[in-house]
């Protein structure tokens, strides 16, 4: 019914071993009150293995700067085994030790398998995305600006009795106000729009 994770960690991960001066502490909740429903709460604080001491000063990326990152993330699903599960997840993020932004972000996400066949099940899929980022400048100030980032995916998935799972997918994503500059002191946004289109085939073999 109740699960949970915890890390108090210093260095940036397996890539580099190299110990920081701060410490990053993880923590993930997990509740299962019934059959189906599934509530996670994740948190992390720390510096991201970015804080060193060099000549002094505090640097944070090659960068004299001074914060860390704060972030957490609730999701909850609800489902039935291989048959259907949908979701909501919420983020807020204020990274200002290495990626210099401040995101807040939300995603309503569902799968289902519907058709059965003599040679397999035949199921949908589709996610929504609606992110919102504003980019710290080099005295850790927030820009007055923001960039709005909205995606959207469906796709078709087979399931065959034997051999590889295959999803077809349509993603779209819109960019408005795009970002600039992050982590400089002319940090802020371009007001140029973007908007990228994708069709996707996957492949998934478990073994």
């Amino acid at each position: 019914m109740v699960r949970y994770q915890m890390a108090v960690l210093n260095g940036a991960g397996y890539n580099n071993t190299r110990s920081s001066n701060g410490m990053d502490e993880s923590i993930r909740l997990e509740l299962r009150p019934f059959a189906g429903l599934i509530a996670e709460l994740g948190y992390r604080t720390g510096y991201r293995g970015q804080k060193k001491f060099n000549n002094g000063s505090t640097t944070y990326g090659g960068k004299i700067y001074g914060g860390k990152q704060n972030m957490w993330h609730v999701m909850v699903t609800y489902g039935s085994g291989h048959h259907y599960r949908a979701g909501i997840n919420y983020l807020e993020d204020r990274d200002k030790a290495k990626q210099y932004f401040k995101t807040a972000a939300y995603g309503v996400w569902g799968w289902i398998n519907l058709i059965g066949t003599s040679v397999g099940k035949f199921g949908f899929l589709g996610r929504y995305e609606n992110i919102k980022q504003t980019p710290y400048n080099n005295f850790g100030s927030l820009a007055s600006t923001h960039m709005k980032r909205e995606r959207e995916l469906i796709g078709i998935e087979f399931t065959p009795n034997q051999g590889p799972v295959f999803t077809l997918a349509y993603n779209t994503e819109k960019f408005s106000n795009i970002l600039t500059d992050a982590g400089t002191a002319g940090a802020g946004t371009t007001g140029k729009n973007k908007r990228v289109n994708e069709v996707s085939l996957f492949a998934k073999y478990h073994f």
